[in-house]
């Protein structure tokens, strides 16, 4: 086996897929755009810490006991769902707060941005079944240790890259489009909304 060709697919596909339009892009941007640099690598921290977990839970097969507990799958879901809610109920009621309440003085403490997103990465049930399909099929027990310990760093690297790369066209675009922030918080708010509805639909489908 190529070693290097074999790494360098993982770190395509790990790229491509965590790079997608899902919720832990869309609040990196949102929280990026409504916080500056410090709350956009604060989220980007709280993701990758979750990106980690779910890897070392992958590699000691923990997460495929998920595969045999439907109910643990739906419990996840529904949690999944009820954060993303309550981040697009957040967003949209940031969309219609009036400008004073948009202040320096109103901003977060970075510590919210990290939580939320390690929140948002860990309840993704898409992301669990994501990494069990990677682990299962591609990183197996088979392959050595050392490769498959590498490709999990280089999975967590190259989101790392990516996502750091929307963070930087954040800041380019944020002063922009600073008289469009309330409406871009609504429209946030309203994908949030839609993300929770298909994380609930899963969990119902998963029931």
């Amino acid at each position: 086996m190529d070693t290097a060709a074999f790494l360098l697919s993982i770190a395509i596909l790990h790229l491509a897929a965590s790079l997608s339009p899902g919720p832990d892009s869309l609040l990196t941007v949102r929280n990026s755009l409504r916080g500056g640099t410090t709350d956009g690598f604060a989220t980007l921290g709280g993701i990758l810490l979750g990106v980690a977990l779910q890897i070392t839970l992958a590699m000691a097969g923990l997460t495929l006991l998920l595969d045999h507990l439907p109910a643990a799958q739906t419990v996840l879901a529904v949690a999944g769902a009820g954060f993303l809610a309550y981040l697009g109920m957040r967003s949209l009621r940031a969309g219609a707060a009036p400008a004073a309440e948009d202040s320096p003085a109103a901003r977060r403490h970075p510590r919210t941005a990290l939580a939320e997103g390690f929140a948002t990465n860990l309840l993704n049930p898409k992301a669990i079944a994501y990494f069990i399909s990677v682990f299962s099929l591609t990183l197996t027990p088979a392959l050595p240790l050392r490769l498959r310990f590498t490709a999990a760093l280089l999975m967590i690297a190259v989101q790392a890259a990516g996502f750091a790369a929307l963070i930087l066209l954040a800041r380019t675009l944020r002063q922009r489009i600073t008289p469009l922030m309330r409406p871009l918080d609504a429209l946030s708010g309203i994908f949030f909304l839609l993300f929770a509805a298909a994380w609930l639909l899963h969990a119902l489908r998963t029931a």
